[in-house]
């Protein structure tokens, strides 16, 4: 099976882009062979790359490559195991470059092989995405929306005939033109254009959904909200789609008492804490927690401090906002901070989540993980993820979520039963569901539509 994956949407979304590392958490599980039933050593993918049609291992082929065993070849560098074709010529070490025919070393001809080749523009450089399985072949594309129309009718289309592709997988939502072969598509985080980020809505998708949708074999989307969204919109297409649920990191866990105490040392003076996601959040999300936390403080007359972690959109004005705000000196902004976040969020007396941002719950699921209280906002991904177990909010008065934080802050009984509901919910939000689900996808196996 010789899978081609389509990677310059996760190349412009960009390597901390929390769907992109979904995706490639997937593809890496499914390259490893536990969930395709590969042997040991019998997937390209895991084995160093796609070799020239003369059989060099851990090589580069393309339409006019340089095969360069483990190497870089052309525009772009290595990112995948195996190296990058760029758009040069020559040949890869012991064969001549032309139609990729990759074999892991040690690979058999059986059928349940599988090659991994993953297609990105000329801007390609190590990093611009999480690492994928396979070779990454480097093909020209232009900016824009006819450059991108080139790409899904002309670009892709042709590379996955010549390379005799059996899988087309394509990441922004949008179907290749028709070409023979299958083709599974990951529709954005949210499916519904009007939700989705300015900065992140791709300029064909709406236009092409109602075809993707005919022409996909598979179609995987982050919540039932969507899910029925799409179904309703082509209910000839609602037995091809596949809800995926986030899932927590390997290394989350709850934290000691003495590694919550270094934390708040560290942090906040070793005082108590919330701590809120602002991920994909703007400047009116951010005023309504913060005269959220202002009821707070002036009812509670406490030390409690807020620390506020994640991109926000124009950071600019929303630290602008900060500097003038009464309570300014309880607030710790990690904006960015990636190294010790989850450290960060375990050591929090609750995690607060009171606006659905443009993520798709793994702040929520972390927090489950690690013992910890999730206050969550109403509507969206994260209120279907809880079922309700974090107290949904009315997000129309402060005063609403104010009241929140005051209970779980008097109430120690409530913030036991929320940590006890939220491992309870754990079990339907596993790495393991995850990419089941993408292999029944793949495969066309009979799977639950939702998982």
């Amino acid at each position: 099976m010789r899978i081609l994956l389509d990677a310059r949407p996760l190349q412009h979304a960009g390597p901390e882009s929390e769907r992109s590392r979904l995706i490639a958490t997937a593809f890496r599980d499914l390259a490893a062979g536990a969930v395709f039933g590969l042997a040991e050593g019998a997937t390209a993918g895991a084995s160093g790359g796609v070799a020239g049609s003369g059989g060099a291992s851990g090589g580069v082929a393309g339409e006019g490559s340089v095969g360069v065993a483990g190497g870089v070849a052309g525009e772009g560098s290595g990112e995948a195991a195996g190296g990058v074709a760029g758009e040069g010529s020559g040949e890869a070490a012991g064969g001549a470059s032309g139609r990729a025919t990759g074999r892991a070393s040690g690979a058999s001809d059986a059928a349940d092989e599988v090659e991994w080749i993953v297609v990105a523009d000329q801007r390609y450089r190590a990093g611009n995405f999480p690492r994928l399985p396979g070779t990454v072949i480097v093909r020209r594309a232009i900016p824009g929306k006819a450059g991108w129309s080139w790409w899904y009718d002309r670009t892709i289309p042709r590379l996955a005939r010549r390379l005799q592709a059996d899988l087309l997988v394509l990441t922004g939502g949008i179907a290749a033109a028709e070409c023979g072969i299958r083709q599974c598509i990951w529709m954005p985080g949210r499916a519904e254009p009007a939700f989705q980020s300015p900065d992140t809505v791709h300029p064909l998708y709406r236009g092409r959904l109602a075809a993707s949708l005919a022409r996909a074999s598979a179609v995987f989307c982050f919540s039932e909200a969507d899910r029925e969204l799409l179904a309703g919109s082509a209910p000839a297409s609602a037995g091809k789609i596949r809800v995926l649920r986030a899932f927590p990191g390997d290394g989350i866990r709850p934290l000691s008492g003495e590694e919550k105490t270094a934390v708040r040392s560290q942090r906040t003076g070793g005082k108590e804490f919330f701590f809120a996601d602002l991920t994909g959040a703007g400047e009116e999300d951010l005023v309504y927690l913060l005269k959220a936390f202002s009821l707070f403080k002036k009812r509670q007359l406490s030390q409690m401090r807020l620390v506020l972690d994640g991109r926000i959109d124009d950071a600019p004005a929303a630290r602008e906002r900060l500097r003038s705000y009464k309570y300014k000196n309880d607030i710790d902004w990690a904006a960015g901070a990636a190294a010790g976040r989850d450290a960060l969020a375990g050591a929090a007396y609750a995690a607060v989540f009171p606006f659905e941002g443009d993520h798709l719950g793994v702040p929520l699921v972390n927090a489950w993980k690690a013992g910890v209280p999730a206050i969550v906002t109403g509507g969206g991904i994260l209120e279907e993820m809880a079922g309700n177990p974090g107290g949904g909010m009315d997000r129309s008065d402060p005063a609403v979520l104010a009241a929140q934080l005051m209970r779980i802050y008097k109430e120690e009984q409530l913030r036991e039963e929320l940590i006890g509901r939220g491992f309870g919910r754990l079990g339907e939000f596993s790495r393991e569901r995850f990419v089941d689900a993408v292999r029944s996808g793949f495969t066309g196996a009979p799977g639950e539509a939702v998982q």
